[in-house]
């Protein structure tokens, strides 16, 4: 015999061993723990839109960005076994206010062209110019530029000017 234990007993010696361990690991993990927390969370912005007469219906324009504000949540926490049972606010501060955006919203009647130019026929009046209103003329590419300063010609009538 080389020690006191026989093969079998050390068996149940190292199972008692780890079965006592066992009980106090699952004793200890249900405890109930309390510790504080502190979150950090973004404060959204408002939009303002205000109406600007200087810009074309349709179009808008940021006048001023959004900024995010950001407040810190002071929580104590209640775990029992590793999971959270409770969670209460213990203080709550702003650190930075929100800053509103602000959006000029275009009021002005404008006028929206687009190239109706087909190849089969001379594209000079062929860019159709739609006022606000819903009412509507052809005209040819300087006018088109003038009554709307987005339009740029399509390809039929690049094509027929570029022959030139």
């Amino acid at each position: 015999m080389r020690g006191k234990f026989s093969g079998g007993a050390l068996w149940v010696v190292a199972l008692l061993v780890l079965g006592v361990i066992g009980i106090v690991a699952g004793v200890s993990s249900n405890a109930v723990k309390t510790k504080t927390v502190t979150e950090t969370e973004r404060i959204p912005y408002n939009t303002t839109y205000v109406d600007d007469e200087t810009l074309a219906q349709g179009k808008s324009v940021t006048r001023t960005a959004g900024v995010y504000g950001t407040r810190t949540n002071t929580y104590k926490v209640t775990t029992k076994g590793g999971k959270e049972t409770s969670r209460e606010l213990v203080e709550s501060s702003v650190i930075q206010e929100p800053r509103d955006a602000v959006v000029a919203r275009g009021t002005k009647p404008a006028w929206h062209c687009y190239d109706t130019t087909s190849y089969d026929r001379n594209p000079y009046n062929d860019n159709y110019c739609e006022y606000s209103d819903g009412s509507g003329k052809y005209v040819p590419d300087s006018e088109a530029r003038t009554l709307d300063p987005d339009y740029t010609p399509g390809k039929a009538g690049a094509a027929y000017y570029n022959n030139f």
